[in-house]
């Protein structure tokens, strides 16, 4: 049961950074509305929580050589991804915005 509920403050605190990255950066685009945001960050929890854990494995050389640096690269993965998976409700139009937002939202995940 307290794993449910670390996933749904997960949840909620990607949608708030996703809401304050569209409001800070012109190229993050995000639809306004309750659920196409609620998707989004279920989306980018669900890639956090599964998949990152599987691409660290797999790269674990690869971070280990650059002294974790290459994290960030990870976390850029996963928002390019969860982009690609919610072309309509989330959209990243230059790399700058994409590097950035993903530092950001990977400090806040690394934080929870």
């Amino acid at each position: 049961m307290k794993w449910l509920l670390k996933v749904i403050v997960k949840v909620a605190i990607n949608a708030g950074a996703l809401i304050a990255l569209a409001r800070f950066f012109s190229d993050f685009i995000i639809q306004d509305d309750f659920v196409s945001i609620a998707i989004a960050a279920t989306i980018l929890t669900a890639l956090n929580v599964f998949v990152r854990p599987l691409l660290k494995i797999v790269t674990f050389p690869l971070i280990l050589l650059t002294f974790g640096l290459f994290n960030i690269v990870l976390h850029v993965i996963i928002l390019y991804v969860a982009t690609l998976i919610t072309p309509t409700t989330l959209t990243i139009e230059s790399i700058s915005t994409l590097f950035w937002s993903a530092l950001i939202l990977g400090i806040l995940n690394s934080i929870i």
